[in-house]
């Protein structure tokens, strides 16, 4: 799923993305707040194996704080949003 994306920013030096980490509502809001990060981690980790430069991306973590209420399953609070930004 992320090819794509890394495609997009080598094609477009104007684009700079925000990566938002997310966890479902189980647990403590400190744990879930690092488990988001991590999350976020990974898909920076990966743009930046693919040539992406490090200033073009930043990390947001949200942890739980976004799962109550939300009405979606556990599976798809746990997930990181990729937002494209252009410069």
């Amino acid at each position: 799923k992320l090819e794509p994306v890394a495609k997009a920013l080598m094609e477009e030096d104007r684009f700079s993305l925000q990566l938002r980490g997310h966890a479902d509502g189980r647990g403590a809001a400190d744990y879930n707040a690092i488990l988001a990060q991590a999350r976020c981690e990974v898909v920076r980790d990966f743009l930046l194996e693919k040539g992406i430069d490090g200033k073009r991306l930043t990390v947001v973590s949200f942890g739980k704080s976004q799962a109550e209420g939300s009405g979606k399953t556990p599976e798809e609070l746990r997930r990181v949003d990729v937002i494209f930004r252009a410069e």
